[in-house]
């Protein structure tokens, strides 16, 4: 009964998910691998993205270095992935080895791949 409840709290909100149930790394760290516990910006990003996926219309994000962008975005697809049906998502940036190659972390397809397999 206890993992229904986690899976249905995490069904309807994004953000006990991210926060329950999501890892990061960061190189920089000791062993690389961190709980997501976002910031408040972070939490602003997703919501704004999951608001413009589920009802249409363009989102802009300013942004700098360390701030998590990428880590955000591939999170609310990884939970819509999850606990939605029948969407499609494409991943881009501005050269094919920064979007897959398995043994890069910076590549989004490895921060994919982290978040999946971290999951419990």
């Amino acid at each position: 009964d206890a993992a229904k409840d986690l899976w249905i709290a995490s069904s309807r909100d994004l953000l006990f998910y991210v926060n329950a149930f999501c890892w990061t790394y960061d190189p920089r760290q000791k062993n690389g691998s961190i709980p997501f516990i976002t910031y408040e910006f972070q939490d602003e990003l997703m919501m704004d993205l999951v608001d413009r996926i589920e009802n249409g219309g363009d989102l802009i994000i300013s942004k700098s270095r360390d701030m998590g962008a990428s880590w955000c975005i591939l999170t609310v697809y990884e939970w819509l992935w999850h606990f939605r049906s029948d969407l499609s998502f494409l991943l881009v940036s501005r050269n094919e080895d920064d979007v897959d190659k398995p043994v890069n972390p910076k590549s989004l397809f490895w921060k994919s791949d982290f978040l999946h397999k971290n999951q419990p």
